[in-house]
């Protein structure tokens, strides 16, 4: 059994308090929820990333930020319940010194991706756990440099429960380019995440688990699978038949010898 997230909370927590640091930030995906995440403790610093963007109506569902005091035991005891509550795939940490409200601006404006001559706009849901890791990994050196900029480190945990780390690139906030970049993706950018989104919405369809292909977790069954989606891309493989592609895929990857 996976430790409860509580338990990883306190380690982030004790960790914090040696780097001297009074708070720490979750940012939580409530996307998909049955219910609203509950309301926070009073005088506890929040907010909704979604405001003031073009996914303003869903905003109750998507990212929200919450910034918890570590000399609060309320909201350190709030925290400890949601965490646990939402489970390792909805909790992502960071370390940041930079004040509340600069942070939620920069945070919010990363929400939002541009692609394409005709200026496709949408979410970069680097707020999810699950991607995180591909959203970081996506980005061009100059963009991971002020994505990266309000953060000393983030935290969270993979689909075994095993605690990842990555590091930021931490400016103060008056060093941060001003106004931000729009954060433009190439096409093989997108590819990725997309990829990548596409590999989890896959397993998910057809639940498919890591152990069914001999895998040790399930963000290493993400990765094979989005390797077979590039595969599918280099045959020219069309969309309606991709999944049959994958699956076959599969199949031929686990019968392969291993070298």
């Amino acid at each position: 059994m996976q430790p409860r997230n509580s338990a990883w909370l306190d380690h982030l927590i004790e960790e914090a308090q040696v780097n001297r640091l009074s708070h720490i930030d979750l940012l939580l995906d409530a996307t998909g929820l049955a219910s609203p995440l509950p309301v926070t403790p009073a005088h506890q610093l929040n907010a909704r990333l979604f405001d003031n963007t073009p996914e303003h109506a869903l905003s109750q569902q998507g990212a929200h930020l919450r910034r918890i005091s570590l000399d609060d035991p309320v909201q350190r005891t709030a925290a400890h319940a949601l965490s646990d509550a939402l489970g390792a795939g909805r909790v992502l940490a960071l370390f940041s010194k930079w004040p509340f409200e600069p942070l939620v601006a920069h945070l919010r404006h990363c929400t939002q991706a541009h692609w394409g001559k005709e200026q496709h706009s949408g979410l970069l849901r680097f707020y999810d756990p699950r991607l995180f890791r591909t959203c970081c990994e996506a980005l061009l050196p100059n963009q991971s440099a002020w994505f990266h900029s309000p953060a000393i480190a983030w935290y969270w945990r993979d689909s075994a429960g095993q605690p990842q780390q990555w590091a930021g690139q931490p400016q103060r906030p008056e060093d941060t380019p001003s106004p931000l970049p729009a954060l433009h993706l190439s096409d093989s950018q997108l590819f990725e995440l997309v990829a990548w989104s596409e590999a989890v919405r896959f397993c998910d369809t057809h639940a498919l688990t890591h152990r069914d292909a001999g895998l040790p977790s399930q963000d290493a069954l993400h990765r094979h699978v989005t390797s077979g989606i590039r595969a599918a891309q280099r045959e020219q493989v069309l969309d309606s038949d991709r999944d049959d592609f994958l699956l076959g895929w599969i199949g031929q990857q686990q019968q392969r010898p291993l070298t």
